[in-house]
């Protein structure tokens, strides 16, 4: 298991905005790897994957919750598109669910503008996110993302506020 103090970027230079194939395979295969043909659990609950084959153009060979992680929804387009960040980023999010734990992850719930309430893990030295939504026993992974600098004070008045009403 990598440690979460030696956490870097899949690839040195930064990704294309347009990945060709080979990289959207090659970034699959890190991902079918941690989640697919080495599964683990978060606590007691199975990580439960959306198979269902995306929708998004130039993706639709791909499984939803693995589009969903390389592409971020456009606030201006409304469609998701690849995010160099969050891809270069894919082989994180196993780790820092296996050291949940640690002190450097700052967890919290927050309840979505749909009313879902979701956990998020932030490891906030390195500014990534992941967000997981519990289903009965299990978790779905939803989400992980590079914590812009300009969302940094809101993730961290939530984090706040959550720790703030469990005491």
């Amino acid at each position: 298991m990598i440690q979460l103090e030696d956490l870097e970027t899949l690839y040195e230079d930064n990704l294309p905005l347009e990945p060709d194939e080979d990289l959207k395979d090659e970034l699959f295969e890190v991902f079918k790897t941690d989640f697919i043909d080495n599964p683990f659990l978060v606590d007691t609950s199975r990580i439960k994957l959306i198979f269902e084959k995306s929708k998004i153009p130039g993706f639709t060979k791909y499984p939803e919750t693995f589009v969903h992680i390389i592409t971020r929804k456009s606030t201006i387009s409304k469609k998701r598109n690849f995010e160099p960040e969050r891809a270069n980023r894919i082989h994180w999010i196993k780790p820092i669910l296996q050291q949940k734990d640690d002190k450097r992850i700052k967890f919290f719930k927050f309840k979505d503008e749909d009313g879902v309430l979701k956990d998020h893990y932030w490891f906030q030295d390195m500014d990534f996110m992941i967000v997981l939504k519990p289903i009965s026993s299990d978790v779905q992974i939803v989400t992980a993302f590079c914590v812009d600098k300009t969302e940094k004070d809101k993730y961290k008045n939530r984090y706040l506020e959550y720790r703030k009403g469990i005491k």
